[in-house]
């Protein structure tokens, strides 16, 4: 089996983390086959599931953050969690015991046909149907069933519009349009979902997309915007034609992740070959509490200069003006001139501000960097190139401010790490009151001696970036991953 790498959130091969502490990673496959299915959805593991949500990290992070409490504080969320209480009384509390019981052997939803005559159906394959029916029967009670009604080991009873029914260990639901309720989720599973169960083994959730529900309102021939052809080609190609897609997620000790599989043409690499340069491992910075790390494969010469290639046309008259706009500032033609002495390797870090920057702020945002190097054969004064269009910047960003009445940055120059770093900064208040968004950026250059350099929004930023340990990552197309923890921090203290 052929297989592209997309490395992004996580979808071809996506790396991401949200909000706990791990990653997601979305990859993208490329099986022969060819076949049309309907949405399905699965749980493999819902007991797992149920404990890390419960019990896990993410509920440290979440369910007992700030952020939680003031959902409880809502009527409506507080009427829920009383339902859920009544409902799990019986495993006095515990949701891995209510779902192992339940749907131990994992839970299934699938939907067939096309709006408005979309049929839903659920089959839950339970390891202890009593246990469950316990659980259940105070709420079947609230909605009007009576204990007789599911009495046995087998039983089927109407709520509304809902045919629902226990078979032994096992529990079904679907419309009471949909049939006879004894096949539901008999079927065999698409061979795309079976893939993705082989690959996904971590994952707990796994939802899959048959093509012609990817495309059920068109797909355009190229992304849209610029933007869109940068970051995600690959991806849109692959699913412009894929068969099926599917994403699958879990939640471990480690955090939270996402994972993505969907088929791809044969012909992906030629069609879209600037974003598949060779490039197998690029050095990022070991930064201690990062919020984000990225890194992006992309030939940013070719890809600029051939931008008609990968994007449409409306796109790429938008795009006329940035052409200008960099032109003016570095003073020559940014594809072949500057995009083009770029490495393919480029790497995108945010972290949240030293304490320095960051103290007295009203509300803090996170710096952000990202990682340039130049190719050895780059002409000599390209570096002095990049000092002029950021001073340029810093002036017109002066210029622009000072019209809405916005204090100016001040430029300045030190040697710091092996390179020069160009620092714009605001000056310093002396006021007690707390200081203003603008005051979250010190725009930043640094150019190293070898060719390196980093552009920011924080010179804090870079200091840190620059003094850190290097370690090799993998890259393919674009990847990244959110630390959580640090993501739950920072969310934290600007409710505080």
């Amino acid at each position: 089996m052929r297989r592209v790498e997309w490395a992004l959130l996580p979808f071809l091969s996506l790396r991401m983390f949200l909000l706990s502490l791990g990653f997601v990673s979305l990859t993208l496959f490329c099986p022969p086959q060819q076949e049309a299915s309907p949405i399905v959805l699965e749980v493999l593991r819902p007991a797992e599931l149920g404990k890390e949500l419960q019990h896990g990290v993410l509920a440290k992070h979440l369910v007992r953050s700030p952020v939680w409490a003031q959902l409880e504080a809502n009527p409506q969320a507080a009427a829920a969690k009383v339902g859920i209480e009544i409902l799990l009384s019986p495993v006095k509390g515990e949701v891995s015991e209510f779902l192992d019981a339940l749907a131990g052997d994992g839970l299934r939803v699938t939907l067939r046909g096309q709006e408005p005559n979309v049929v839903w159906a659920l089959h839950a394959r339970g390891r202890d149907g009593d246990l469950a029916e316990s659980c259940l029967r105070p709420v079947l009670g609230l909605a009007g069933v009576s204990a007789q009604q599911i009495a046995g080991e087998e039983w089927t009873i109407t709520l509304g519009e809902i045919q629902l029914a226990r078979r032994g260990d096992h529990f079904l639901a679907a419309p009471k349009t949909a049939g006879e309720l004894t096949r539901v989720g008999d079927e065999p599973l698409p061979s795309g979902m079976r893939i993705a169960r082989a690959a996904c083994t971590e994952s707990q959730v796994i939802a899959y997309l048959s093509g012609d529900v990817l495309r059920a309102k068109g797909y355009p021939r190229y992304p849209d915007d610029l933007g869109a052809s940068l970051l995600g080609a690959e991806l849109h190609e692959a699913l412009r034609v894929a068969p099926w897609a599917a994403l699958a997620f879990g939640v471990t000790h480690q955090g939270v992740h996402l994972e993505g599989l969907t088929p791809c043409s044969a012909d992906l690499r030629v069609s879209h070959a600037p974003f598949f340069p060779d490039v197998e491992t690029v050095s990022m910075p070991e930064l201690p509490g990062a919020v984000f790390r990225g890194s992006m494969t992309r030939e940013l010469g070719a890809w600029w200069t051939s931008r008609d290639l990968y994007a449409t046309e409306a796109a790429v008259a938008d795009s006329i003006e940035a052409d200008g706009n960099f032109a003016l500032l570095f003073g020559r033609d940014p594809g072949p001139e500057v995009f083009a002495h770029l490495e393919p390797g480029l790497q995108i870090l945010a972290a949240r501000l030293p304490e320095k920057e960051s103290k007295g702020l009203a509300i803090e945002l996170p710096g952000f960097a990202l990682g340039l190097q130049l190719k050895k054969n780059a002409p000599e004064d390209l570096s002095a190139a990049f000092v002029n269009a950021f001073t340029a910047a810093v002036t017109f960003a002066n210029f622009e401010g000072g019209a809405l009445g916005d204090a100016p940055f001040l430029l300045g120059v030190e040697s710091l790490n092996g390179g020069m770093l160009y620092a714009a900064r605001m000056r310093q208040s002396t006021e007690a009151e707390a200081r203003p968004l603008r005051a979250n950026f010190s725009p930043s250059l640094w150019v190293g001696e070898s060719g390196e350099i980093w552009i920011s929004g924080s010179a804090g930023l870079v200091q840190a970036i620059t003094a850190a340990p290097r370690s090799p990552q993998e890259v393919g197309g674009v990847r990244f991953s959110i630390g959580g923890q640090a993501a739950a921090g920072f969310l934290i203290s600007n409710q505080q």
